[in-house]
């Protein structure tokens, strides 16, 4: 029996298959994570071409037969456009972690909402994947904030206090000092190893790559060493785009 069904989603990833359909990975609101096969979407004048792209934010009709599904209509719910390389990366790491960390089906909307507000709002540093990638274990479930943690136990008192002020303020940006983002980074990436039992979330090479792009940012927008004090975060508002 073939049904229809209409989701809010988010396309995670995207690989072209045969000579002209693109597999999807598609994480979305109802249903967590998904995947679906677009057919003919290669092709010139697809309709559905502009909308299964990477990261974008999409409303998706998908018609499932026996499991399986097919991606048989789309439109853009907030069209997403790429400033820079670094911005991009940042949003293809959020995505990895939630390839990794989360199960196929498995309906989240806290995360989502994480997610959404990730793409959607501007970025400028690796800071705001860390604070992405810290929230995100917490709403898993898997963040050890507790003094019994051996872990969190072996953190600075400044780290553990950074620790327990992201998760306690979703969808507000906290700078850092000097030096704490790597040691948190270490700390998150550590959590996630242990959680799903692969190797560190941020390659060496990527983690470069993005710590060139952040002093490139840091000295355009914020001035060497500027740093946002804890008590007075930067707050995103948070909800669904529209």
């Amino acid at each position: 029996m073939t049904r229809h069904r209409f989701y809010e989603a988010i396309v995670l990833r995207t690989h072209d298959v045969g000579e002209a359909d693109r597999f999807c990975i598609l994480f979305t609101r109802e249903q967590g994570r998904i995947a679906a096969r677009a057919r003919g979407v290669r092709r010139a004048g697809s309709a559905l071409s502009g909308y299964l792209l990477s990261f974008q934010h999409v409303f998706v009709e998908l018609q499932e037969h026996r499991g399986n599904f097919t991606i048989v209509g789309a439109r853009s719910v907030d069209a997403k456009r790429w400033n820079d390389v670094g911005t991009f990366v940042r949003t293809g790491q959020a995505a990895m972690h939630i390839l990794m960390l989360l199960h196929e089906q498995q309906p989240m909307p806290e995360v989502f909402d994480l997610l959404s507000t990730f793409v959607h709002e501007p970025h400028g540093s690796s800071e705001s994947l860390l604070l992405f990638h810290v929230r995100l274990l917490s709403l898993l479930g898997t963040l050890p904030i507790t003094e019994d943690a051996n872990r969190f136990a072996a953190l600075s008192d400044a780290a553990q206090m950074y620790l327990r002020a992201i998760v306690a303020q979703p969808f507000c940006r906290i700078a850092m000092e000097p030096g704490m983002r790597r040691r948190l980074q270490v700390f998150a990436d550590a959590v996630t190893g242990e959680y799903c039992g692969s190797s560190p979330a941020l390659s060496p090479h990527i983690a470069q790559l993005l710590d060139s792009y952040d002093e490139g940012s840091i000295s355009s927008q914020s001035g060497a060493g500027s740093v946002v004090p804890l008590a007075t975060p930067i707050c995103v508002k948070s909800g669904r785009a529209s």
